[in-house]
């Protein structure tokens, strides 16, 4: 069965549970208070291969994994243990990049500008929006996710562009997470849309940082039994937001020292 993937329609900010904004406010206040030093430590850990990553203690499988972990069939996607974290926080840090509010006010046109710019500058990756189908490739049952028609990504981002500006406006921990699914739920270039996602949420939320630093969500991922991704699918399909922002989290917690600050009342 091939399942189609859509953007949901982002519900009004004073609909959403209480606890979402406030796992958001935590979030956003990780990377504000976070010692440019942990950097470090996070490096290090990347740097480790999966096994050697399991046993500094830092994640155990189990805290990382989804409730449902033991029953999906997972897609094959292949994980590269190719640096890429490194390669993202070092784009990250040398390059100049607008601030959000800037951004922001340029809503649509200036936000897909950005994420052409962003695709274009990430690697050896073809230029520009795809202009064919892609699907996942299939899981042990022959599943796949079908992603939406080339035809509909400029007004697909023309709506995220529109909805992380609203967001925004509230709460820059929740629009950094609305655009980590949306970007993966569009799928706009043929190839690197994860990696992109990964950039356009460590820029928002070092918006206010001189000294940058960056969640790795790739490699936290490889070893979570699927529970990242099934966290975003909770978020991508049925608008449940608590499940992925609580695992921004706990990684967040983990790798910046940091304690859980800035709720609102």
């Amino acid at each position: 069965m091939d399942i189609k993937a859509k953007l949901i329609v982002f519900p009004a900010i004073e609909a959403l549970p209480p606890e979402v904004l406030i796992e958001a406010d935590f979030l956003e206040a990780h990377f504000r208070n976070a010692d440019h030093a942990c950097m470090e430590r996070a490096a290090h850990w990347v740097s480790l291969d999966a096994r050697q990553r399991i046993e500094t203690g830092l994640f155990s499988k189990a805290e990382l994994a989804h409730r449902l972990s033991p029953f999906v069939a997972s897609n094959k996607t292949e994980f590269k243990d190719d640096s890429r974290t490194q390669l993202e926080y070092s784009f990250l840090n040398s390059n100049v990049f607008p601030r959000a509010a800037t951004l922001s006010a340029d809503v649509p046109l200036g936000f897909m500008e950005f994420c052409l710019w962003l695709r274009a500058s990430l690697g050896d990756l073809e230029d520009g929006f795809r202009t064919r189908s892609v699907t996942t490739l299939p899981d042990r049952i022959g599943s796949k996710i079908v992603y939406p028609d080339a035809g509909s990504i400029a007004a697909s981002l023309e709506e995220v562009a529109a909805t992380w500006s609203r967001i925004n406006e509230v709460s820059a921990g929740l629009a950094a997470a609305y655009c980590l699914v949306a970007l993966m739920t569009v799928h706009p270039f043929l190839d690197g849309n994860g990696r992109l996602a990964r950039v356009f949420f460590n820029w928002h939320l070092n918006d206010a940082r001189v000294n940058k630093v960056y969640l790795p969500i790739y490699e936290t991922s490889a070893i979570s039994d699927g529970g990242y991704i099934l966290r975003v699918r909770e978020a991508q399909y049925h608008n449940n937001w608590l499940p992925l922002l609580r695992y921004l989290n706990l990684i967040s917690e983990r790798f910046f020292s940091t304690e859980r600050q800035g709720s609102r009342s």
